[in-house]
């Protein structure tokens, strides 16, 4: 597994080991080489290996409990028609069902 699409960026990297919490994230958000469904091995805790199917004899990469190396190489996924926003409060004072309700019904109104 790359961490990312190579069809759409030049530079990637192989991700020898990630972690089942990371990997239903990736499919989440469209990684494609993942599906959404691995719940049943996480909940098993049975490892999952992701190997080439273009090249089968390459080392692949393992899918498990082990969360240690997840931050260590940040993944992209590619989708078009898609915006991705990350919202941090500088507290927490505002998150409120009604703040949250105005925020979500702002992107409802947008399209």
């Amino acid at each position: 597994m790359l961490n990312a699409d190579p069809k759409w960026f030049d530079e990637t990297e192989k991700l020898n080991n990630i972690s089942y919490h990371e990997a239903v994230e990736l499919a989440y958000y469209g990684a494609t080489v993942i599906h959404r469904n691995n719940k049943t091995a996480a909940n098993k805790k049975i490892p999952l290996l992701v190997k080439s199917f273009v090249n089968p004899d390459e080392e692949g990469s393992i899918i498990n409990e082990n969360s240690a190396k997840d931050s260590l190489i940040p993944s992209f996924i590619f989708k078009t028609n898609q915006i991705l926003i990350s919202i941090s409060p500088r507290d927490y004072s505002f998150i409120a069902e009604d703040n949250l309700s105005q925020i979500f019904g702002c992107f409802a109104s947008i399209k």
